[in-house]
């Protein structure tokens, strides 16, 4: 494999923010696509300074941990796209790109002047991925949408959680209808620059967030049309399965137990010195023994809490039981290292000291790919790099800095302070 990856020579301009847009086009920057991201110099992409969660000291716009994972492998370009002048300039980058990314609301682009007519006038070839909260279509195309928002319109918080009463939001640590739609995203940009590129002309795909979570519970959409019961939340009680999460020694410690036949349920029993449990009324069948998960809980816990659960994983394991001890994300990189994975990469950071990021859980002819190759930028980092290589010169770069319709990081390391005159001695 040649250059950075297997997309190596794709160029992305990326107009994402949060997590739904930056994360796509990560993405494909994490497979070698030159990706240009695109934020606005007083107005730049909100993940970076995101609820208050700060990192490295000192960092500035790059302290925020969830925007130093989605804008790895790029570069920053700070443009005013509300400035006639911004538009030139973004003008030059999508006749330069094969593919925009965006997730504004609706409505955005076409009021910067980019919508799709404008973009295929100054490439005729170009594709346009915009993630939408609810497509472009419908009466509710214009709501405000956020993780949690479009879990519940998607069906997923009916039936996440343990019980019907009280729907839970998952999307506290995880936004799932973010990662979900940034895991699909990525394909259909692929998709969509190989036919422009076969049939001659630019392609709109429109990609919805709420009806990707709609997807990700399509066998609880079968099942309610089939038996006419909506499915309901219920914890860790699953049709064939009992699941148990077992306290283990120490504070917040545990680990989690899926048993779908009675030979593991057996063999958990066996391994717990409770061989009596298996004439026990309450827990005779699965059934009986989801009817009472509480009191099964209870009863096991009293064997549980005595070990370590890495060492109540492998014993169970050795007996034919499923089990898992759960793991917090500090512990992930130490794990992976036992095992002799590269799914931790170091990635130095701003200030040099390097930080753990997860890459990808697979090889490419034996070697780890992609490749985490370049920490995120600050804003503007690249904004003087990118311009020059499409012909902007530097007195222009200059003129455009004092008008504030571009931004760099460091004015003073990119040469564009104005030279002091001399006063003159005559």
């Amino acid at each position: 494999m040649t250059g950075r990856g297997p997309l190596d020579g794709l160029k992305v301009v990326d107009l994402g923010n949060i997590t739904a847009g930056g994360r796509t086009s990560q993405f494909l920057g994490d497979f070698g696509a030159t990706v240009v991201k695109v934020e606005g110099p007083r107005r730049p992409d909100p993940f970076r300074h995101w609820s208050g969660v700060t990192g490295e000291a000192g960092a500035g716009d790059l302290a925020s941990p969830p925007f130093r994972v989605v804008g790895r492998n790029k570069t920053s370009v700070a443009i005013d796209l509300k400035h006639p002048d911004g538009i030139a300039l973004m003008r030059r980058l999508v006749e330069d790109a094969d593919l925009v990314v965006e997730n504004f609301r609706r409505g955005v682009m076409e009021r910067l002047g980019l919508g799709f007519d404008t973009l295929v006038s100054w490439n005729p070839r170009i594709s346009w991925l915009s993630i939408s909260s609810q497509g472009t279509d419908g009466p509710e195309r214009d709501h405000v949408s956020f993780g949690g928002t479009l879990e519940a319109l998607g069906g997923m918080m009916a039936v996440t959680g343990y019980g019907p009463a009280e729907p839970t939001w998952t999307t506290s640590k995880v936004n799932h209808p973010d990662q979900a739609v940034a895991l699909l995203a990525p394909g259909l940009a692929l998709w969509s620059v190989l036919v422009a590129r076969r049939r001659g002309r630019g392609i709109h795909v429109d990609l919805a967030q709420r009806e990707t979570v709609v997807a990700l519970i399509g066998e609880l959409v079968t099942m309610a049309s089939l038996t006419g019961v909506a499915p309901v939340a219920a914890g860790n009680l699953a049709p064939g399965e009992v699941g148990l999460c077992l306290p283990a020694r120490g504070q917040d410690e545990w680990v989690a137990v899926s048993l779908t036949d009675d030979t593991q349920w057996r063999g958990l029993l066996d391994v717990a010195g409770r061989p009596k449990l298996a004439r026990d009324d309450r827990f005779a069948t699965p059934a009986a023994r989801q009817a009472n998960h509480g009191e099964l809980t209870q009863e096991l816990a009293k064997w549980s809490r005595k070990h370590d659960k890495a060492e109540l994983m492998r014993t169970l394991q050795r007996s034919g039981v499923p089990a898992a001890a759960v793991l917090r994300a500090w512990e992930l990189e130490g794990e992976q290292e036992a095992r002799g994975e590269t799914l931790h990469v170091a990635v130095p950071t701003f200030a040099g000291k390097p930080e753990a990021q997860v890459s990808w859980p697979f090889t490419i002819d034996g070697e780890a790919q992609p490749a985490i190759y370049r920490r995120a930028p600050r804003v503007g980092e690249d904004t003087v790099d990118v311009l020059s290589r499409l012909g902007v010169e530097p007195d222009r770069l200059r003129e455009l800095l004092d008008a504030g319709v571009i931004a760099v990081a460091d004015r003073d390391s990119e040469g564009l302070t104005p030279p002091v005159q001399e006063r003159s001695t005559i």
